[in-house]
């Protein structure tokens, strides 16, 4: 695990990802309530409303440089109908309702259960 002091670094990834035009990801959700996603647009389509994202029936654009936080336990899907991919800045966090006790417990927890 890569922590550097008492940080609140999550614990699944930090990423570039490529949404590729005409695609989309199908609705699923996970049990990480611990842990909440930011998604950023680098490149894409800006302000167009064809690539983005809808969590818990809420439609959201994906417009660049405008962040997105989500819970991944409700269901989320993804979406890009421009004809254009969509460049994304994933960074995975740490609940900001837990305790630094819970975040300990939590890294001990995922540490001795993910062979990491």
């Amino acid at each position: 695990e890569r922590v550097v002091g008492t940080s609140r670094i999550g614990p699944r990834l930090v990423a570039i990802a490529r949404q590729r035009a005409h695609s989309g990801i199908p609705k699923h959700y996970d049990y990480m309530n611990y842990m909440l996603t930011l998604h950023t647009p680098l490149l894409g389509p800006d302000n167009e409303g064809g690539a983005g994202m809808v969590v818990n029936g809420s439609k959201r654009d994906w417009n660049v440089g405008d962040p997105i936080v989500m819970d991944t336990t409700f269901a989320h899907e993804t979406y890009n109908d421009c004809d254009k991919d969509v460049y994304l800045l994933l960074v995975d966090f740490w609940h900001p309702d837990l305790s630094m006790d819970e975040i300990d417990a939590l890294r001990t927890f995922l540490a001795q259960n993910s062979g990491v």
